[in-house]
C-alpha cells in the first residue's frame, strides 16, 4: 500500500485557470464529476486536482501482471470513492438529501409499524423519571419558599410585638426607630418572598398537571399499542385466511384441469376402442365371419363324430 500525495490543493483559488487546466481534466475524467459542477469552484479544483494526481494509477496497474500494482490500484480507487463521497456530503445538499432518504427507507424496511410504536413508547417512558425528578425539584422549592415566607411573616409579627411592648414600656426613640425600621424591612422581605412563593406554587401546579397529563398520555399510548397489536394479529390472521382461500382456489383449478385431462384420456380410450372395432369391418361383416367360424367348428365336430361313431343317437 502506498501513500497518495498529490500536489497541494488550491482550496482558496476560485478561477479555473489558477486551479488546473479544467477543460483538459474534464475531458480526462469523463462524466464522473459532470453532475457536481456548479457546486463551487473550490470543490471543482479539489476534485480535478485529485483526479489529475491519481489518474496514472488508475490505468497502469491492470496492464501489468504485478500483484502489488493491482492492490495499489484498488486502494487508490477506494480512496477516490471515499473522497468523492465525503465531498458530496460536505458540498452537495441534494446528495446529502438523497443519502438521508435512502437510508431512512432502508431503516424503515427493517422494522414493522408496531415495533416502531413500541420503540417510541419505550423512549417516552425512559424520559418519565427525569420529568418526575424535575417536578419533585419544583415541589421542593415551592415548599421551601412557603417555609421561608412563613418565617418572614413570623419575623414581622415578632418585630411588631416588640415595638408594641417597647412603646408600652416607654423605651427610647432609638429603640422604637430600630424596631420600626426592621419591621419595615421585614415587611418588604415578606412581600418579595410571597411573590416568589406564589410563582413557585403556580409552577408546582403546572408541573404536577404536566406530569399527570404525560402519565395519562403514556397510559393511552400503551392501550393504543395493545389495540394495534390486536389489529396486527388480526391482519396476520386475515392474510393467512386469504392465502388459504387463494391456495384452495388454486388447488380446485388444478383438480379441474386434472379432471379435464382424465376426461381427455377416457375420450382417447373410447376412440381407440372404436377404431379397433372399425378395423374389424362392418357389423354385418363381423356377423358373417362369426357365423362361418361357428359353422367351421360344427363341421369339424360332425366329421369327428362320424369317424368315431360317437354322434348323437337322435
Amino acid at each position: 500500500m502506498i501513500s497518495v500525495m498529490p500536489a497541494p490543493f488550491p482550496y482558496k483559488q476560485t478561477s479555473a485557470a489558477s486551479c488546473l487546466p479544467i477543460d483538459s481534466l474534464r475531458r480526462q475524467s469523463g462524466p464522473t464529476l459532470h453532475a457536481m459542477e456548479g457546486q463551487g469552484s473550490g470543490l471543482k479544483c479539489l476534485l480535478f486536482s485529485l483526479i489529475a494526481a491519481l489518474k496514472p494509477r488508475l490505468h497502469s496497474p491492470f496492464l501489468t501482471p504485478d500483484k502489488g500494482n493491482e492492490t495499489m490500484s484498488i486502494t487508490t480507487i477506494l480512496i477516490i470513492v471515499a473522497v468523492l463521497f465525503a465531498a458530496g456530503m460536505l458540498f452537495w445538499p441534494k446528495f446529502r438529501q438523497a443519502i438521508r432518504i435512502r437510508s431512512n427507507d432502508a431503516v424503515d424496511g427493517m422494522s414493522t409499524a408496531i415495533e416502531k410504536e413500541k420503540d417510541e413508547y419505550k423512549q417516552l417512558v425512559a424520559k418519565l423519571p427525569k420529568q418526575r425528578e424535575a417536578v419533585s425539584s419544583v415541589m421542593a422549592r415551592s415548599t421551601q419558599a412557603d417555609k421561608a415566607l412563613a418565617d418572614a411573616e413570623a419575623r414581622v409579627a415578632e418585630l411588631q410585638d416588640k415595638y408594641v411592648t417597647a412603646k408600652g414600656a416607654n423605651a427610647p426613640d432609638t429603640v422604637l426607630d430600630k424596631y420600626a425600621t426592621e419591621w419595615e424591612e421585614s415587611k418588604a422581605d415578606v412581600d418579595a418572598k410571597r411573590a416568589i412563593a406564589e410563582e413557585l406554587n403556580s409552577a408546582e401546579e403546572e408541573a404536577i398537571s404536566a406530569l399527570e397529563e404525560t402519565t395519562e398520555a403514556l397510559k393511552k399510548f400503551a392501550d393504543k399499542i395493545e389495540r394495534d397489536e390486536g389489529k396486527a394479529e388480526l391482519t396476520k390472521a386475515l392474510d393467512v385466511a386469504a392465502e388459504a382461500r387463494e391456495q384452495a382456489a388454486t388447488m380446485k383449478s388444478s383438480i379441474s384441469r386434472a379432471g379435464e385431462a382424465s376426461r381427455a384420456i377416457d375420450h382417447e380410450l373410447e376412440k381407440a376402442r372404436s377404431r379397433n372395432e372399425l378395423s374389424k369391418g362392418s357389423r354385418a361383416d363381423r356377423e358373417v365371419a362369426e357365423f362361418e367360424k361357428q359353422q367351421a367348428k360344427k363341421s369339424a365336430r360332425e366329421a369327428l363324430d362320424a369317424l368315431t361313431g360317437s354322434g348323437d343317437s337322435k
